[in-house]
């Protein structure tokens, strides 16, 4: 790149006295707004004229307006000064306001809504906001600062961590729709019911397992990609979900579903918190305590 010479150039201040006494319509304005004298402004406005060889200013009464030559030369300053500052900003780090959790909308609606007001109050001022859906978002991207993914970990992060410890399965169904729930009370009668799956068969694989059972799918199983959306297919009667603990159901399922059995089984998917080389970032961490931190009380 060929360098030139910088230009002949007046000190900024006189610059900007000149854009301010324009502005405000007087020198004494001006002066009060950049906290110096009347004397101060006027020198500086000297110096500006004196750099452009023109007259920037004429006084009306007590104040100042601009001559047509200075009306011209500083309006070209003043967009100068905004070009400056807009190639500024292509450099400056933006001043973080936010931070993002990804999650599934399930999940924020059971757990994490309920504890968004004491979650932002561990890294205040900062707001968190959601992204909700099924798709994992790139952390390396920087998508998202914080993901809550549900599955059987391993997805390379710089920080993974199970958010509970330990998750269970329990076979629920309900309380309405199936008042002979008693009778039903058995593995044997109770697979002959349809079974709704979260997504895939996984946790009903590890149910059945755990108890030493002999697992099929039916023609009368429904598959919902979505654990709200399986609950609440229980509640409607259509089939046994299975409930996941400590996360539980929706408030507005609670008293509607009930377990068709007993026993229950280890869940061989959890929900891990993930965060990428951002983890070192002050409000990060402070969140990813704060959510385990949560998620501990949840477990007691």
């Amino acid at each position: 790149m060929a360098h030139r010479s910088i230009p002949s150039l007046p000190p900024l201040e006189c610059l900007v006295a000149a854009l301010t006494a324009a502005r405000c319509g007087s020198f004494t304005a001006a002066a009060e707004e950049l906290n110096v004298s009347h004397a101060a402004i006027s020198r500086r406005v000297a110096g500006a004229e004196a750099w452009a060889a023109v007259t920037l200013f004429e006084r009306v009464g007590r104040g100042v307006r601009l001559t047509p030559d200075g009306q011209r030369m500083l309006g070209r300053i003043e967009h100068a000064f905004a070009i400056i500052d807009e190639t500024a900003d292509l450099w400056r780090k933006p001043r973080r306001r936010s931070l993002v959790i990804a999650t599934t909308a399930s999940f924020a609606q059971i757990w994490l809504l309920p504890r968004l007001a004491l979650l932002e109050r561990a890294i205040a001022p900062l707001r968190i906001e959601l992204l909700t859906g099924q798709q994992n978002v790139n952390l390396a991207a920087q998508e998202a600062d914080i993901a809550i993914r549900y599955g059987r970990g391993g997805w390379k992060t710089a920080y993974e961590k199970p958010l509970f410890q330990q998750e269970t399965l329990v076979p629920v169904v309900s309380r309405h729709h199936f008042p002979e729930v008693e009778q039903h009370r058995s593995s044997g009668t109770m697979a002959q019911l349809p079974l709704l799956h979260n997504g895939d068969s996984a946790g009903w694989r590890a149910w059945f397992g755990a108890h030493q059972l002999h697992f099929r799918n039916k023609a009368a199983d429904r598959i919902y990609g979505d654990y709200v959306l399986t609950l609440t297919a229980a509640a409607e009667g259509l089939g046994v979900a299975m409930l996941s603990k400590p996360t539980g159901a929706p408030r507005a399922l609670h008293g509607q579903l009930v377990e068709i059995d007993v026993r229950s089984a280890t869940s061989p998917l959890a929900y891990y918190v993930l965060a990428d080389a951002s983890a070192t970032d002050s409000a990060v961490s402070a969140c990813l305590a704060a959510l385990h931190e949560m998620a501990a009380q949840t477990d007691g």
